[in-house]
């Protein structure tokens, strides 16, 4: 069941609210902005579109860049392109360093942090996450900003379930709805916290009894149409699919997996195509309805098919990319090591040359002296 924790999709973890962060802007950008990032859960294609548009409105205004790059990163994660998702946010935290913006650090090294634990590269994703922390407790963070400490716990909660145990797991999922809850106001506290429920209810899973399961995902279910978020919901409902399942309830597992379907097809969610597809043909055979079993198991083999091929390459050109960053550093390095050597070289020449140039004068005037003496 770990790889049901995976499928999340973490879309709007990592975007705020541009009133707070681009609190120098240009107010009409900055609605622009925020209303664009509110679409990446329900249509992640116009975000994008929307977001490279507004790049190129930002011009010299560094938090607005930072923001529509977030936005573009979160709108290629929700469709699982992971390398694209990387790039542009890296990017713009790449700009946030630069400009010591620690907030938008924050957004940033977390959202890098949940794409790499996406593609179960947990030791890259917990450096990133570890600087996120660190930030976070040297910082000074508003109050409006409280939900990015919420992001981080949820974050740390999919580590621990990976590394370590569901209970442990569970504990940071609750620190994480606790710091939504603090923040109703917000948006997107409002949209995480769908998120928390929804982890949650994927590490309570196989629980006996699962009640406590299926209320974290009726509660995900229910914040998530506060804001329309359809990935989420299609999520929650596999959820509540499996468990029905696991108790021995086909039928009614099929009536939640058909409703996940339908959102994951129409939002292309492979990841979650291809997890409900699964469920289906085991729940159908569950029925004994042959021809829906073999249906599901081959569009499972499928999707999962092109997923593993696309994730591969991603994983490939990942690794490629951290490498050429990495001999890039090792090159810079060398550089500076050799002119270190070089300049002590050249200071431990002179000293030789100076050393022997007293040493031969010396010798000249006591040859002198000898001389003189002689004479």
């Amino acid at each position: 069941m770990n790889r049901l924790v995976k499928i999340i999709v973490f879309s709007c973890f990592w975007i705020c609210s541009g009133s707070a962060v681009l609190a120098q802007s240009d107010k009409s950008l900055d609605s622009l902005i925020s209303a664009a990032s509110l679409k990446v859960y329900s249509q992640p294609r116009q975000a994008i579109a929307l977001g490279m548009q507004y790049y190129k409105l930002s011009k010299n205004n560094i938090p607005a860049k930072i923001s529509t790059l977030l936005v573009i990163g979160n709108g290629y994660a929700a469709g699982n392109d992971y390398e694209k998702a990387i790039k542009y946010v890296s990017e713009a935290n790449a700009l946030a360093a630069a400009s010591e913006d620690r907030i938008n650090q924050l957004r940033t090294l977390g959202f890098l942090a949940s794409q790499y634990l996406r593609l179960e590269m947990n030791k890259k994703a917990l450096v990133y996450l570890n600087d996120a922390d660190q930030i976070a407790k040297t910082s000074k963070i508003p109050d409006s900003m409280r939900y990015l400490r919420g992001n981080i716990y949820l974050l740390k909660g999919l580590v621990y379930k990976h590394n370590l145990d569901c209970d442990f797991a569970v504990s940071h999922f609750n620190k994480a709805i606790f710091e939504f809850r603090n923040q109703p106001r917000n948006k997107f506290a409002r949209a995480n916290i769908a998120q928390a429920y929804n982890q949650k209810g994927f590490c309570l899973i196989e629980k006996r009894p699962s009640d406590s399961a299926k209320a974290s995902f009726e509660n995900a279910i229910k914040s998530a149409k506060e804001n329309n978020s359809q990935s989420i919901i299609a999520n929650s409902l596999m959820g509540l699919g499996v468990i029905n399942g696991l108790e021995k309830n086909p039928k009614q597992a099929i009536v939640y997996l058909n409703q996940s379907r339908e959102i994951a097809e129409k939002l292309q969610l492979a990841e979650l195509k291809s997890e409900v597809y699964l469920n289906l043909s085991k729940n159908y055979l569950a029925v004994n309805d042959l021809v829906n079993h073999r249906k599901y198991e081959q569009l499972n083999m499928e999707t999962a098919s092109k997923m593993n091929d696309k994730q591969n390459k991603v994983l490939s050109k990942v690794f490629k990319n951290d490498r050429s960053a990495e001999d890039k550093n090792f090159e810079n390095d060398r550089k500076d090591y050799l002119y270190v050597i070089g300049f002590l070289l050249f200071f431990i020449l002179l000293y030789i040359g100076f050393i022997a140039y007293k040493t031969n004068r010396k010798k000249k005037k006591l040859k002198e002296m000898k001389q003189n003496s002689g004479a």
